[in-house]
């Protein structure tokens, strides 16, 4: 690699970041607009053929106040293997919100922990769990 390459590639992430900071604070917007087009001419100049489409946002990283990183998934096959029935996702959240401390619940809780759940669900689906066809569709665990 020349050191034309760990320049551009450092430019690349910083616009990245620079792009994060924008997502993440509309008050700042202009600032980050700013800097990310002084970066990208940086890269034109170091590179006139590179397409500046092919820049990344840094992904966010948005912490569950309520659960720990890897506590839905655990929590989800837990509950799935204690229950009698198969349960919808809503189902799921709300006896894990519960097993939290939430006795009842909102909306907004049930659909914060239910995204996180889906995903989750739909990594394990056909290894530890299996869902049904119908709307919503209704999990069970495989044993």
């Amino acid at each position: 690699m020349s050191d034309n390459d760990y320049v551009v590639n450092g430019l690349k992430r910083l616009h990245a970041e620079l792009h994060a900071k924008l997502l993440r604070s509309r008050a700042d917007g202009t600032r980050y607009r700013f800097q990310m087009q002084n970066v990208e001419r940086v890269i034109k100049m170091l590179r006139p053929n590179e397409s500046l489409n092919a820049l990344v946002v840094k992904r966010l990283y948005r912490p569950n106040p309520i659960f720990k990183r890897g506590e839905i998934s655990r929590g989800a096959l837990a509950v799935l293997r204690d229950a009698k029935k198969p349960m919808t996702a809503d189902e799921i959240a709300a006896v894990m919100l519960e097993g939290k401390g939430i006795a009842s619940p909102d909306r907004d809780h049930i659909k914060g922990v239910r995204t996180s759940l889906l995903t989750a669900l739909k990594v394990y689906d056909g290894r530890h769990v299996s869902g049904d066809h119908g709307r919503p569709k209704r999990w069970r665990a495989i044993t």
